[in-house]
């Protein structure tokens, strides 16, 4: 089994004896015995690592979080050094700080834990009550455990349907997932065509600035490279001397040299980086030992939030184990309309818009299939679970296009980043220019139609460094014939639009199991290896949503699930 990393937990209970510990505390402290804790009246936090608690003088600070970066000073940060800070400057500091991050402060003058989050909420933290005690961890799986909570079957219903916990959702009754306030909720309206060359500066200006400022905090950090767009933006952000000589690491795939790979070894070459390209073992499942226990690293570090599945082959990797500080592209997303395609960007959000994407966006790629599903589940409580998402929805207003941007970073990236950036298992520091507040907000300032078709990210590749943007994508596009495009390249866009349309329509009409980097091996492999002799056949009964007939096809191996019929299955079984 891996290091499951850092865990915080606290608990407080203003409307209780606050010199004694209510029984809930003391049952959970029971448990974890040998951890750290600080405490005060009314009040207890808790380490499973003595230096992830911090005290200076009336503050305690505990966070998971190895290295933090000051973006606005430019400063790669330990845990002391955000402590000594939070005491100089108060709380409000730490939005200097670049996403993502989570800590956990106290001024014993207050006695009450007050967690901090990047105001994209990719630091999760999880609460849970019990008795009159407030429960909140790094881990949701720590905080179910503290106040007894049994499996959330609606929850677990909806990530079948999505893929994902949707916003607050977690798979256990009782423990949500904390949010922060929308930044974007009020502030953007539609911006004008007119305004387009001033709002293109701005977001060149905030994203070379935010690229520096991760560069300032740490000079030798390595590009996470591929052959796609975002890393290139990256790059493009770097001085030559920046460049050369930088590490920059590609993952591949045993046997195989993609596009992705050819692609990102001609920057490397041409750029003076020195690349290396990391690739799981050709054969990594034929020990079932490994197959197994690798699986259930995946489902413990990953809190049940995601698909282990999915997770296996990056920690064959060795995804989870390099302390390296790493420059990623993820939320580079934003300035290419996620959810744009073939969508009216300039009307109002309204019921039937956001039905259409329900149905044939949001529910299309990891969709569980209905075969599994009990009958009661599919007849009931999933039509429940998606009238509760449409009405969760529905508390987005405004102009279409932004809306759907707003979700694209409430949604997809605070479940896919902010997942692996809360992994206990993920122990290096990513640096994400993407994320930087003041990016984000400049991108959310371009009118909605700029951002669809990548047309924004094109832009802003040709406006810092026109040189890498007449080299070829790993699809094929070249960014810059996009910004002034001839018959041919308006043909391409149009045929492109076309067919990720035809492949929405196919998965609505024929629903099949996206593939994830390796996923096909990890399904077939578990397959091999009887995987299903490791179920527990009768609490997956137990939780109702499973057809009785299909676990007993499976548990006699007549049935073989998909990446995402396994992937849930691994979830509820670990639950």
């Amino acid at each position: 089994m891996r290091d499951t990393g850092p865990i915080i937990w606290s608990a407080s209970w203003p409307d209780h004896d606050q010199g004694h510990r209510p029984a809930a505390v003391e049952a959970l402290l029971e448990q974890l015995r040998d951890w750290s804790i600080s405490e005060g009246p009314g009040w207890i936090v808790g380490a499973n690592r003595q230096d992830c608690i911090v005290e200076l003088g009336d503050w305690v600070v505990a966070t998971p979080t190895r290295q933090f970066v000051n973006r606005a000073r430019g400063l790669l940060m330990s845990r002391a050094d955000v402590g000594r800070a939070l005491v100089r400057n108060g709380p409000e500091w730490v939005m200097d700080l670049a996403p993502p991050f989570r800590l956990l402060t106290v001024d014993r003058s207050a006695n009450r834990p007050t967690v901090h989050f990047d105001q994209f909420g990719l630091g999760h933290w999880f609460e849970g009550r019990s008795d009159g005690v407030l429960f909140t961890a790094s881990s949701a799986r720590l905080v179910a455990r503290a106040i007894g909570a049994e499996p959330d079957t609606g929850a677990l219903l909806g990530y079948s349907q999505l893929g994902v916990f949707a916003f607050s959702a977690t798979p256990y009754l009782g423990v949500s997932k904390l949010l922060p306030p929308d930044p974007w909720a009020d502030q953007y309206a539609a911006s004008s065509q007119s305004q387009a060359k001033d709002l293109n500066h701005h977001v060149e200006s905030t994203f070379r600035n935010a690229v520096q400022a991760l560069l300032s905090a740490a000079p030798s950090a390595a590009l996470e490279l591929s052959g796609g767009l975002d890393s290139r933006l990256i790059l493009a952000a770097m001085t030559p001397e920046q460049r050369a000589g930088r590490s920059a690491l590609t993952l591949g795939s045993p046997g195989e040299i993609s596009p992705d790979q050819r692609i990102a070894s001609r920057l490397a070459s041409d750029y003076g980086l020195v690349h290396q390209i990391n690739q799981p073992p050709a054969t990594p499942w034929d020990d079932p030992a490994v197959l197994f226990a690798t699986l259930a690293d995946a489902c413990d570090g990953y809190q049940g939030m995601g698909n282990p599945v999915d997770k296996a082959t990056l920690l064959a990797a060795g995804e989870d184990s390099t302390e390296l500080i790493r420059f990623g592209g993820q939320n580079g997303e934003i300035l290419r309309g996620f959810y744009h395609a073939m969508q009216p960007l300039g009307l109002p959000a309204s019921e039937s818009l956001w039905a259409n994407l329900v149905d044939w966006r949001l529910t299309a790629n990891d969709k569980v299939s209905a075969r599994l599903l009990s009958k009661h589940a599919r007849d009931a409580m999933i039509p429940t679970q998606r009238q509760a998402l449409l009405a969760e929805l529905g508390n987005f207003a405004g102009e279409w296009g932004q809306v759907l941007d707003r979700l694209y970073l409430r949604l997809r990236m605070q479940a896919w980043v902010g997942n692996a950036a809360s992994s206990n298992l993920v122990k290096r520091t990513m640096l994400m220019p993407f994320f930087d507040p003041s990016f984000v907000a400049a991108a959310m300032a371009l009118p909605a139609s700029s951002r669809s078709q990548s047309i924004a990210a094109y832009r802003l590749l040709h406006d810092i460094d026109p040189m890498l943007a007449r080299i070829p994508l790993d699809s094929g596009r070249t960014p810059a014939s996009f910004l002034n495009p001839g018959l041919g390249t308006k043909l391409e866009s149009l045929r492109g639009t076309a067919r990720k349309l035809a492949r929405k329509v196919g998965q609505r009409i024929r629903p099949r199991s996206g593939a994830a980097l390796g996923s096909a091996a990890v399904v077939e492999a578990w397959r091999q290896h009887g995987g299903a002799d490791r179920l527990d056949f009768g609490r997956l009964d137990r939780l109702g949503i499973f057809d009785p007939a299909m676990l007993d096809a499976l548990q006699t191996r007549k049935f073989v699930p998909d990446r995402s019929e396994l992937g849930f299955l691994l979830i509820c079984n670990n639950l």
